[in-house]
């Protein structure tokens, strides 16, 4: 992880290798097998856990308006010294703080009973069901979908409007509001957002599952007969 984080930008493989690394300190704990030095921590380890989860929400908020500019950063309350923290070799500098954050995030849930309860909702299940569609799916929407309903509502942005100007203000919509909640960015998501669960859903059950079972037949026609 080290090398990933300070040496090279790499930060995509620092995660890969971080959750690794959780999965198997995981494994550990489970049998009772972690080593000495983590018995220090046992008495405090719910405080510990919760302050983890804590700082990660705070992490995961990492002004980044345009992740290029330290200064941005730099100017935010309550963000100066955290600046001072960052990998000099990240060109993109919020994704050394997001690594962190979801370090802390995925370690701190499994021991967290109220939090990890509501991920074991249905709904939650749910999106952990379809996620890798969702993933595959979500960005193509934008770019279609998604980009002509914000043009309707007249949310057109001057560096991505080359084919939208049809669209431009069909039914506009007030842009007041705090940033991230405009009526003008709320209103489109109410077609947006259930068209891409339908769309991964239906991802899922096309690619996604039968590619698993295609799998898992190919894995055990390479085991041979026991």
């Amino acid at each position: 992880m080290f090398y990933f984080l300070f040496i090279v930008d790499g930060w995509f493989c620092a995660m890969f290798i971080g959750g690794m690394f959780i999965c198997d300190l995981e494994l550990l704990a489970q049998n009772n097998n972690l080593p000495s030095f983590f018995s220090i921590f046992q008495k405090h380890k719910t405080r510990i856990f919760q302050f983890l989860f804590i700082f990660a929400i705070y992490l995961s908020g990492v002004p980044s308006y345009n992740p290029f500019d330290m200064r941005i950063i730099q100017s935010t309350p309550g963000w100066y010294y955290l600046s001072l923290l960052r990998a000099r070799v990240m060109n993109d500098y919020k994704w050394f703080y997001l690594f962190w954050s979801s370090m802390f995030i995925v370690s701190s849930i499994p021991h967290l009973p109220w939090f990890r309860k509501f991920l074991e909702s249905r709904f939650c299940q749910y999106l952990g069901r379809i996620s890798f569609a969702l993933y595959l799916v979500h960005g193509p929407i934008l770019w279609t979908l998604a980009d002509r309903m914000y043009a309707v509502v007249g949310w057109l942005r001057e560096d991505r409007n080359e084919g939208l100007k049809p669209y431009e203000n069909l039914f506009p919509v007030s842009k007041k509001g705090p940033l991230g909640l405009e009526l003008a960015f709320l209103v489109p998501h109410l077609v947006i957002l259930p068209f891409t669960f339908w769309v991964a859903e239906i991802a899922t059950k096309v690619f996604d599952e039968p590619s698993v079972k295609i799998s898992h037949w190919a894995y055990r026609k390479g085991l041979g007969k026991a």
